[in-house]
């Protein structure tokens, strides 16, 4: 799989970045570059009050990165986002830098307890990625 490259055609960073609704950041990424996942690697910039800084995120971490992202406040659970280990993928975002909070939620049924809901509050820009279905 060949990263998408600047100024290319699969080079969606400055058209999906000029938009501020994050799920039409995401549409026209998915639309300009093709890819819907899962992503094998993301690059991406956050923005804090001392400015941006641009990270990159690989493997399961990018496909986190990005279930969290399309999700929006709704956040994302093991329960409705299936994946090995949640706890594993948020821990190594956060040591990115990545704000992303813990909602503790009862869950009733034949196993009552709680779950884990993860919700991304930092404001984040999708740049490229690279993976991805086509």
């Amino acid at each position: 799989m060949k990263p998408i490259k600047r100024g290319s055609p699969g080079d969606c960073s400055t058209k999906a970045s000029k938009q501020n609704d994050r799920s039409s950041n995401l549409k026209l990424h998915e639309h300009l570059c093709g890819n819907k996942g899962p992503f094998t690697r993301v690059y991406f910039t956050i923005r804090r009050e001392g400015g941006e800084t641009r990270l990159t995120a690989t493997g399961r971490n990018a496909w986190a990165l990005m279930e969290l992202y399309r999700a929006g406040k709704r956040g994302c659970t093991p329960i409705d986002n299936p994946g090995p280990r949640w706890s594993a993928y948020v821990h190594n975002l956060r040591r990115m830098g990545v704000n992303i909070a813990t909602v503790h939620e009862a869950h009733k049924g034949p196993f009552p307890g709680t779950h884990a809901r993860y919700v991304l509050e930092s404001p984040i820009r999708i740049e490229a990625a690279e993976g991805g279905a086509r």
